[in-house]
């Protein structure tokens, strides 16, 4: 996200009680251009604005490709990750009334 909706979500991550030690964005003006980040672009970037003292990484905007990486990530950090695609398959799951458990995306849909 560009900075003014990095401090928008920031505030409002925090309005719910998470503390947020970072945040970055790409600062990409035209949402049809997040979708042409390599979903290794994303992970570089998630190692460089991670910091150890997290209890974990979030990576929001539906329109980045993070799937292929989510397990890759908490390996490599030791701690959970949840991007929005990932949050949204486990929410729609859920609300179809779905429970079974997803290998390859990350913790969130293993449980």
């Amino acid at each position: 996200y560009k900075d003014e909706y990095n401090a928008s979500e920031k505030a409002f991550l925090e309005n719910e009680g998470f503390k947020v030690i970072n945040i970055e964005g790409l600062g990409i003006e035209e949402a049809v251009k997040i979708g042409d980040v390599s979903p290794y672009e994303v992970y570089d970037m998630s190692r460089r604005v991670f910091k150890s003292e997290a209890d974990g990484l979030l990576i929001s905007c539906t329109n980045l490709r993070t799937v292929e990486i989510l397990d890759l990530l908490e390996r490599d950090l030791g701690k959970p990750v949840v991007s929005s695609n990932q949050a949204t398959i486990w929410a729609s799951l859920r609300l179809a009334g779905v429970e079974d458990k997803l290998e390859r995306f990350g913790q969130l849909v293993r449980k």
